[in-house]
């Protein structure tokens, strides 16, 4: 007996319409997760943006939350336009008979908030924070953040700090680019008293 041939008739493989339909598939499976992918990378870009902002909002006002909590004085003013000073004489929290001059300044125009400790020329000599400060002078200052305006729904030249009694609150924005701005806001009491500051 003979062995059986294989048909020429044979259908075997897949056809051009198959091929097509296949890729097209594939092609729209590709298209929806990049769209996911650059969706995830977008919201990426937005979260890491706005953390950044909040991390050095929350920095400037530990910064300023540490200082009057340990304040042996503490003075606010406005000297110039919507501009706001914090001069303090601060208890060193690691060495209580020792203290420090400290000053906190809001620029309206720039949008930060700088931080400087003064120290006396000499052990004798006393450290005075001036009321007034140059731009060149304020350069020179620790940057604690920038992009800063008042909280959202405030006048742009409201103030971000107010000082009733003892107690400084504390309420700002931080810009984060195209997103929406974290809200910065606190309270810090002075807990220490001193009748005559040496510092301003």
């Amino acid at each position: 007996m003979k062995p059986a041939r294989a048909s020429i008739d044979d259908e075997s493989g897949i056809s051009l319409v198959e091929l097509l339909v296949y890729s097209m598939l594939i092609g729209l499976v590709l298209v929806i997760v990049g769209g996911m992918l650059i969706s995830s990378l977008s919201t990426e870009k937005t979260v890491r943006s706005v953390v950044q902002a909040t991390t050095a909002g929350q920095l400037a006002s530990r910064s300023i939350d540490a200082g009057v909590r340990n304040a042996l004085q503490l003075q606010l003013s406005s000297p110039a336009g919507s501009d706001q000073l914090i001069r303090a004489r601060v208890q060193d929290a690691k060495a209580p008979d020792t203290t420090y001059c400290a000053a906190w300044y809001y620029s309206d125009a720039d949008g930060t908030i700088r931080y400087k400790a003064f120290t006396p020329s000499s052990p004798a000599a006393t450290a005075v924070i001036p009321a007034t400060f140059t731009p060149a002078e304020l350069a020179s200052w620790l940057l604690l953040v920038d992009g800063v305006s008042p909280a959202a729904g405030r006048p742009a030249n409201d103030p971000i700090f107010a000082l009733v009694g003892t107690a400084l609150s504390v309420d700002f924005a931080v810009s984060a680019g195209d997103d929406p701005p974290p809200a910065i806001s606190t309270s810090s009491t002075r807990r220490l008293t001193l009748e005559n500051s040496q510092c301003y």
